[in-house]
Parts: structure tokens; sequence; C-alpha cells
């Protein structure tokens, strides 16, 4: 369900935000309550609030080919970031997995560009990956021995928090991750 801001809502179940308390708000709440460093990205709120003081904010970003080879791209740009930014272990290699199935997705449900985004600021990443579609992505949970729809319950279970907004004719789809 979207939020006030066309946040896309994650089902109303406990989750752990950046700060690991439980949390069972949407995706935008999770995101400002747990995560204050997000309050600085304005597409994820409204609010004009003064940057947190803690931690140095680091940002990356590529645009990929609409193509076959865009995820494994997606995966080298991804785990280099994360190594230049001492994520290593577990963690990194959830995050280049996620990254990879955003990607995938936008390749096989989008058409031109794709536009991937990382954001840390203290032990908050944020991984945003854009496509050209309107379409908004669909938790389904696949029966047994399906090949595919398994990846947004992927993301749900190795992120913090996901979600996606509109960005013109297509929208940015996200995952948020408290860093060990």
């Amino acid at each position: 369900m979207p939020s006030q801001d066309g946040e896309a809502a994650r089902p109303r179940t406990a989750t752990r935000g950046c700060r690991g308390k439980p949390d069972s708000f949407s995706r935008l709440e999770v995101s400002e309550r747990n995560c204050p460093s997000v309050r600085r990205v304005p597409h994820l709120s409204r609010k004009s609030e003064a940057p947190p003081s803690t931690g140095r904010v680091r940002r990356l970003g590529t645009h990929l080919p609409a193509a076959a080879g865009s995820p494994r791209e997606a995966r080298s740009f991804v785990a280099a970031a994360l190594t230049s930014w001492g994520v290593s272990g577990e963690q990194a290699g959830d995050l280049v997995l996620v990254a990879s199935e955003l990607v995938t997705n936008a390749f096989e449900h989008g058409s031109g560009s794709i536009a991937l985004r990382l954001r840390l600021s203290g032990r908050c990443l944020l991984l945003e990956v854009r496509d050209s579609s309107p379409a908004d992505p669909v938790l389904r949970h696949p029966p047994p021995g399906s090949t595919r729809g398994r990846g947004l319950p992927m993301i749900q279970a190795l992120s913090s928090a996901w979600g996606h907004r509109r960005a013109g004719e297509g929208k940015w789809v996200w995952a948020e991750f408290a860093l060990a």
C-alpha cells in the first residue's frame, strides 16, 4: 500500500531497521525511525530536517544498459564499492545479491538504461535501482518448485526495509541495510 508520498509500504510484519529495533510500520516510517540518515534523501521523505551530524555520507552511482550482462556489471560495481567502504563478509554478499536481483528485474520489466545508486551513512546503506517500467513491484510467494518469483521475497528477507517510488514514467526500487 503506498504512503502519502507514493512510497510503497512493506507488508506490516515485524522488521529490523537500521538500528536493529523491531518495527511494524510502513517502509517510509521504518526508514525515518531506524535510519535517520535517509531523511537527507529527498525522494524518501518530504521533510527538510538537518542532516545527522554523525558519520560521513558516501555515494556512488552508475548507469547500466538494458542488457543481459547488466546484472553482472552491477555485481562488480557493488562489490568494488563495498570493498572500498570496508564492508565485507556475508553482508557484502547479501548486498551484491540484492543489487543483482534488482537490476535483473529492471532489465526484465523495463526498457532503456538502468540506474544504480548506493548511499552509505554511518552503518546504514541504501541501494536503489531505477527502471523505466511504470508497473509496481509485486511481492509474491511462488509455489514450491517454481523457478520464478523469488526475487522480492529474497530482498525482503535480506534487507532491513525495501520499497519503491515513482520517478517520471518509471520507478526507483530501493533496499535499506543495517550494517553490522
